[in-house]
């Protein structure tokens, strides 16, 4: 948990760069094992005096900390490189040499667990080659393997050299390399080249288009920017020294570089998560007439020049003692088209459309001076306006007379104050305490730490949901075990949710899960223990058949009759994934043709329904991995289509239409399962997460993005059959994604002009229905 929220803290909360963050971290331990016995092979590093190493265990003792990272000659570090270390392990602490010993100045850093001096080390190996020797070895006893487990307590550590550092101009050859690989889709070799740049201290971040340096420079990829975090010959302090200046003359050396240095390296502290550096550096800015509000994302000087802070502006017109350091754009996008502008970047990012986002926002940046963050949800212009994203929100803040617009004083504007707009920052816990209270308006499911009823949990929500089913399990009878806890559990979401005046309350599933544990299948669903939710889909609805309740379990069961007469009753239609994306890109058919083709016995011929499909299609989707790539899942989230036709997919007698909407996914993600349902009521699509219950949307499109942003993979996928004709009357065209349209499209020889009716309408071409938007 520490290490999550550690995660979290360093990347800003973006879920997918803490996740990568993580994972890296175990290939890293890997690799430093790795190196540490190369460096066996090396020349030992000389050896520690013994009155040495016995004060470095004392001071272990008397924290009485688990082990302990010593750098013996810390001199060698440098002053940058300390505070840096420093920063991120905080309880680190110099210990000098005593009088005769033939060592010098040491860094003595105690830990709780291994794992965190592990990530000191490899903290330093960013910037140093080290040698590693351990000392006072110990052992412990695994509870559940009675293995013994040897490490050393503590770690002594000798810098030989710096690494290879690279100079601004190779850094930004490099990034531009990698850049033009991303763009020919060459994005292997870049994420290779990625890989060998580490060992240099250079970091590009491809999914945050962001690089920095291990000494602190950082930067966009594209365009190229450049700040220094510290000066580039290794000293402390704010950039050039100004702040370390006094009296007029200091502030006569605030140029306008000066001021960007400044505010630049206050920014980069702050994304870096050192809010203590950065409050120190503000402050003895102030000393010296230059003020920098973070609230308001703003700065200004004594003479009167002011800007942004984060991405870094001067205004023009505020007489300071120099001109901008940036020219205006030559455009001043007035505030409707600034809203335009920003709801269709809202848009393509929706759509899955990321690069044709990020090239307008590169184009609205250069041209009119907006700036789009995606990562903060926020939007800023040169002049001073500002807002959120989703929703579009706008709040003025025009410099003023006093040259810092929206600062205490300021002018009143017909707009609210930017400090009365902007939501303030939240944390973690804020946000999963909202999500317990029911934010998504519905009740959730209670999982006890240790009991893992995800897999469950997920399933009854997708069963709760299906209104026939759920009238049908209500309306049995019967005294079986199954059926009694099902219908408990049901009553108690149907009361949760109907409630009035009060957040709906988490119901429990315990006696749902002790009576499945209980049954023949119980092997596979022991308490205590983590299952799979199609297995726990199948296994109630094949209990829930067995005991009478023959009417619900309907709902979901249709037979599979071959073409050699043979015929089984079956409760979901798996299909692989691979095989689904290799089929619908080499034959070019549209989601429900390669279902068909993927789900079909090539032994006996394609497999027919002896009645009418069922009135819930259950799709299960057979992942290769538990991790799969992102291309993989975007490609699988982009053909997955909203609607199908039942008829197609499984056959229907007489080849009668079967249309079906997608009315719940149950997703896996990290080990964990969650479900994202449609209200029937309300029409939004919510996710439920345990007790976490929150709104996705109201389309599809809302739901593939976060499936998208979040990396969930769907596991099942349920079609409610619609029982009407499918997609507005006409021949049943299936497929709502504009990859099988534009199939479509293409099999009928192109696009069309359309012609207009008589009610101003656009008609489809071929006479097909009704245009699909």
């Amino acid at each position: 948990a520490r290490q999550c929220e550690k995660a979290l803290q360093l990347h800003g909360d973006d879920i997918d760069r803490a996740a990568d963050w993580l994972f890296s971290q175990t290939e890293t331990s890997a690799n430093a094992a790795g190196e540490e016995a190369a460096e066996g092979a090396a020349p030992p590093a000389a050896a520690e005096p013994g009155p040495r190493i016995e004060r470095f265990a004392q001071l272990l003792e008397h924290g009485a900390q688990a082990c302990a990272l010593v750098v013996c000659n810390a001199d060698k570090l440098g002053t940058a490189a300390v505070e840096r270390y420093a920063a991120f392990f905080p309880t680190s602490h110099p210990v000098s040499a005593e009088a005769g010993s033939s060592g010098g100045d040491a860094l003595f850093t105690p830990f709780k667990a291994l794992e965190e001096r592990q990530q000191a080390v490899d903290l330093l190996r960013q910037e140093f080659e080290l040698t590693i020797r351990e000392e006072l070895m110990t052992s412990l006893t695994n509870v559940s393997t009675h293995a013994e487990v040897s490490f050393a307590r503590l770690l002594l550590v000798t810098v030989v050299k710096p690494k290879p550092r690279v100079d601004d101009g190779q850094g930004r050859t490099v990034v531009e390399h990698i850049v033009a690989l991303v763009r020919q889709g060459e994005i292997g070799e870049a994420e290779a080249l990625t890989g060998e740049v580490k060992q240099l201290g250079l970091y590009v971040e491809l999914q945050q288009q962001r690089w920095h340096t291990a000494d602190g420079r950082a930067g966009a990829m594209e365009p190229f920017t450049l700040s220094h975090g510290a000066e580039t010959n290794g000293s402390s302090g704010p950039a050039n020294g100004v702040a370390r200046e006094s009296g007029a003359a200091a502030q006569a050396a605030l140029t306008d570089e000066n001021v960007k240095k400044i505010v630049e390296h206050v920014a980069t502290l702050v994304r870096a998560n050192q809010r203590q550096q950065a409050g120190d550096l503000i402050e003895q800015a102030a000393e010296h007439g230059l003020r920098i509000d973070l609230q308001q994302r703003r700065w200004a000087s004594a003479d009167g020049r002011s800007g942004s802070v984060d991405p870094f502006s001067l205004d023009s017109g505020n007489g300071g003692a120099a001109a901008a350091a940036e020219a205006p754009p030559a455009t001043q996008l007035p505030d409707d088209k600034v809203q335009v502008v920003v709801e269709h970047i809202v848009t393509l990012v929706r759509a899955g459309q990321r690069d044709q986002a990020e090239q307008l926002i590169a184009e609205v940046k250069s041209q009119c001076g907006l700036y789009v963050d995606l990562q903060q949800q926020r939007w800023q212009t040169a002049d001073g306006r500002a807002g959120a994203v989703e929703p579009f929100t706008m709040s003025s803040s025009r410099p003023s007379a006093n040259g810092c617009g929206g600062a205490p004083g300021a002018e009143a504007s017909e707009l609210p104050n930017p400090s009365a707009a902007r939501p303030q920052p939240v944390s973690l816990a804020s946000v999963m305490r909202e999500q317990e209270r029911g934010k998504g308006g519905a009740a959730g499911i209670l999982n006890p730490r240790g009991e893992f009823n995800c897999f469950l949990s997920v399933v009854v929500q997708a069963l709760w949901h299906v209104r026939d089913f759920r009238d049908a399990v209500m309306a049995s009878e019967g005294d079986d075990t199954i059926l009694c806890a099902l219908q408990e559990t049901f009553a108690g979401l149907t009361a949760a949710n109907g409630a009035a005046g009060a957040p709906p309350q988490p119901v429990s599933v315990e006696s749902l899960r002790v009576a499945l544990s209980a049954t023949d299948a119980g092997a596979r669903f022991r308490l205590g223990d983590m299952a799979d939710a199609a297995e726990a889909f199948e296994a109630l609805l094949e209990r829930l058949r067995d005991c009478g309740a023959g009417r619900a379990v309907g709902q979901f069961e249709y037979d599979m009759h071959d073409s050699v007469g043979g015929s089984y009753p079956q409760f979901v239609l798996y299909a692989n994934v691979d095989d689904i994306i290799t089929t619908a890109n080499l034959q070019r058919v549209p989601f429900e043709s390669a279902l068909r083709l993927v789900t079909s016995d090539s032994a006996v011929g394609n497999r027919k329904t002896g009645q009418s499909p069922p009135s819930v299609l259950t799709l299960g989707l057979v992942w290769a991995s538990s991790r799969p790539p992102k291309e993989q899942l975007s490609h699988m989230l982009d053909l997955i289509d909203e609607r199908l036709d039942l008829a197609k997919v499984i056959g229907a007698p007489d080849g009668a239409s079967a249309p079906a909407q997608l009315v719940g996914l149950v997703c896996y993600q990290a080990s964990h399962y969650c479900a994202i349902v449609r209200d029937e009521e309300s029409g939004t699509w919510r996710q439920f997460d345990d007790t976490a219950v929150t709104v996705v949307g109201e389309s599809w499109l809302d739901v593939r993005f976060k499936c998208h942003s979040s990396r969930y993979q769907p596991a099942l996928a349920l079609y409610q059959n619609t029982r009407e004709p499918a997609f507005g009357g006409g021949a049943a065209e299936a497929g709502g994604t504009w990859a099988n349209m534009a199939t479509r499209c293409a099999a009928r020889g192109g696009i069309t002009e359309p012609s207009r009716t008589p009610s101003g309408g656009v008609a489809a071409a071929g006479g097909a229905g009704p245009l699909l938007t």
